[in-house]
This record gives structure tokens, sequence and C-alpha cells, in this order.
């Protein structure tokens, strides 16, 4: 579970990436009616799934440098 972890949070950072980029709005137009939430909400969460990816495979490279 462990060693699967980094890469499935990496995995899903990208594919929340992906989305904002898909679903954002190009500059300079302005929406017409509520705010999307989906663009900024996969924003997000794409960034604190790319930070837990990074943060748990560096600490599993310190503990396998440990023994």
């Amino acid at each position: 579970m462990r060693k699967i972890l980094p890469i499935g949070m990496l995995l899903l950072a990208a594919i929340l990436l992906y989305v904002y980029y898909d679903t954002r709005l190009p500059p300079g137009v302005q929406a017409k009616g509520g705010d999307d939430w989906v663009s900024i909400a996969s924003l997000v969460t794409s960034i604190i799934s790319m930070i837990v990816g990074v943060v748990s495979a560096t600490i599993q490279v310190l503990q396998h440098r440990k023994g």
C-alpha cells in the first residue's frame, strides 16, 4: 500500500490538472451566470494531491536509505 500511494497521488494530480485546464475559461472571457467551481476545485485538489505524493515519495526514499 505504501509503494502505491505516491504513484496514485501523482497520477490523480495529473488527471485533475488536466481537468482544470480543460474546464477553465480562456483569458478575457467572462462567465455568464453562476461561478463555475469545477476548475477551481480541481486545481486545489491537484495541488494537494501533488504535495502528498511528493512528500510520501520523499519519506519512502529516506526510509529506504536508513535500511
